[in-house]
């Protein structure tokens, strides 16, 4: 994978991936979690529910580390070869690859519906990220340190790239939060969602499905909270 151009102002990221690396994706309603670990595991299902290739034409014009809305997830894997194989994560089919972002390790989790592209997500890989369980505090305060460093970097690099933020919520006429930790921008295509807290993360969505994929979401979550509570009756 190529490293984007800063000077269009684009973030660059160099191809690494681990083993062993579980993380936690925070995103708005979004929670992902993905392990990647050295065996593949016994869902075949899961691993080639959403694999192959869309038709080029499809895609988006929008593109944002290598890869356009729409894409199949082989489309994504032939931009980043060591991604993760596919698993079903909620209502989607998602994968992983840990590659260098801005010169930290970083997850970047891509999100299929319906076989296409719709949304990814960035997050630092952190210490509580690995297998250790003795994090050190002064290793955690050097990580939220430039992790902080991090984030202002990124900030900048959207903003001489998509503008100042939007003052609303995306699909809101709600202001935006006035401490300014979080930022949104928008174009014809694409959505996109930074956090600056103390674990920054970056959210791109399909701006085209992004509405939809947001009403499944509350369909998904509304009959997953249903049945725990049928689960909940039947036990007592």
């Amino acid at each position: 994978m190529g490293c984007s151009d800063l000077r269009k102002g684009e973030l660059v990221s160099t191809g690494r991936t681990s083993r062993g690396l579980s993380s936690k994706v925070f995103g708005g309603a979004l929670v992902l979690f993905v392990a990647v670990t050295s065996h593949a595991g016994s869902g075949a299902k899961d691993r080639t529910a959403a694999a192959g290739h869309t038709p080029p034409e499809t895609w988006s014009k929008d593109s944002m580390f290598d890869v356009r809305w729409g894409m199949g997830p082989a489309d994504v894997k032939a931009k980043h070869p060591r991604l993760s194989k596919v698993r079903k994560i909620a209502i989607f089919h998602s994968a992983l690859v840990t590659e260098r972002v801005e010169g930290r390790l970083t997850n970047l989790v891509f999100s299929f519906y319906q076989g296409r592209l719709v949304r990814f997500v960035l997050m630092l890989v952190g210490p509580q990220d690995t297998v250790r369980q003795d994090v050190a505090k002064e290793e955690q305060w050097y990580f939220d340190l430039r992790s902080e460093a991090w984030g202002e970097r990124v900030r900048d690099i959207l903003k001489a790239k998509y503008g100042e933020p939007l003052p609303t919520y995306p699909h809101t006429d709600r202001p935006a939060l006035p401490d300014a930790s979080s930022w949104w921008w928008r174009t014809a295509e694409t959505i996109v969602s930074f956090n600056s807290g103390d674990r920054p993360f970056l959210m791109y969505e399909d701006a085209a499905r992004s509405e939809e994929i947001k009403a499944v979401e509350r369909t998904y979550k509304r009959a997953r909270e249903a049945a725990k509570d049928e689960e909940s009756r039947r036990r007592f």
